[in-house]
């Protein structure tokens, strides 16, 4: 029959485009998942993560972009099986990665310095967490980073100047922590729309220059004292 030949060749093409779709997740990107979910401790949570699952655009709490199928979002949050870990080093292997929410899991220790790699990151989200040590100055360093939220932490020391670099930068929320020192004027000169600042102890007046006297008090509640 001459139809068959052809019906043959169109059921293989069909079984090959379906398997490549079954596997439609960058062996790199997978990598990197397998690595962040073993520095994790393995969490039950995490048992869609794993390696006979070829599509890890499918994983838990994993975006990928539907061109590229590249990991592009990671979002993680509310488990009991995280608490007293730390933030794995290994997160910097997603090189495309644009948002990084992995938040209200009792986490602990600092942000590692390895984050910096993530050159495409806008959106860093860490709330929730018992992370302590400074505000790494590093974060200057993403110039992409649009949206930053460390609220609910034991954050120490002053805010950085050097995150007025960070020219998109519109939301800071790092209430909740630790945090001495003064207000950086600077951070006035950048457009920011949303600052979280209270309890916490910061001292000093609230800067003239740039916008940062346009928040609302409570913006800045709960401090050593945070004055107009």
């Amino acid at each position: 029959n001459f139809f068959l030949p052809a019906l043959f060749s169109v059921l293989v093409l069909s079984l090959h485009f379906s398997l490549n779709g079954a596997q439609s997740c960058n062996p790199n990107d997978k990598k990197a998942l397998l690595d962040i979910k073993a520095s994790f401790g393995n969490p039950a949570s995490l048992s869609s993560w794993n390696n006979s699952a070829t599509n890890c655009c499918t994983w838990l709490g994993v975006t990928c972009d539907s061109s590229t199928k590249r990991v592009v979002g990671i979002e993680l949050h509310d488990s009991p099986d995280f608490a007293g870990k730390a933030i794995p080093s290994t997160i910097s292997e997603l090189t495309f990665l644009q948002s990084l929410q992995i938040y209200n899991l009792n986490l602990v220790g600092s942000i590692p310095t390895s984050i910096t790699a993530l050159k495409n990151l806008n959106l860093i989200n860490l709330a929730g967490n018992r992370l302590s040590g400074p505000i790494p100055q590093l974060l200057s360093q993403i110039q992409s980073l649009t949206y930053v939220s460390l609220g609910n932490n034991f954050f120490s020391g002053s805010i950085p100047p050097s995150l007025s670099n960070l020219k998109n930068l519109y939301f800071i929320n790092f209430e909740y922590n630790n945090l001495t020192g003064t207000l950086p004027a600077s951070l006035g000169n950048i457009g920011l729309t949303y600052l979280y600042l209270s309890h916490n102890q910061l001292s000093g007046a609230i800067p003239t220059d740039g916008n940062l006297q346009d928040f609302d008090s409570t913006a800045f509640f709960h401090n050593k004292c945070l004055c107009g």
